[in-house]
């Protein structure tokens, strides 16, 4: 087992070692920096696109975005007062055939 744990140990040492080979010269923090200040560039383009409506259609433009959902909130809201009159005309009319099916069968007429 000792073998085994002196292997691992051995290889770990590689390992820092290689590691350390590696980032000797490379500015780690300089190029975190460089890389957020060009994502955060790209990120205030995709944000300007969005709010003039530019770009390949996928962002569009917030105003129209708004006017579209309150359109489409406004056409459910229509459609279901639509589907209560309905469903209330159906209630009372399913009430009215049984009523006279019921008169029927009470006078014996088929």
């Amino acid at each position: 087992m000792s073998e085994r744990v002196e292997a691992i140990a051995a290889r770990l040492a590689k390992c820092e070692e290689e590691t350390a080979a590696l980032s000797e010269g490379v500015d780690v923090q300089g190029a975190l920096a460089n890389y957020q200040k060009h994502m955060l560039e790209k990120l205030l383009q995709i944000r300007s696109a969005m709010a003039n409506g530019e770009g390949n259609g996928e962002g569009g433009n917030v105003a129209a975005m708004r006017e579209e959902r309150d359109a489409a909130k406004s056409e459910a809201a229509a459609l279901r007062k639509e589907l209560e009159k309905a469903n209330y005309r159906i209630t009372h009319l399913v009430k009215s055939l049984k009523a006279e099916e019921e008169k029927n069968v009470a006078s014996g007429v088929k």
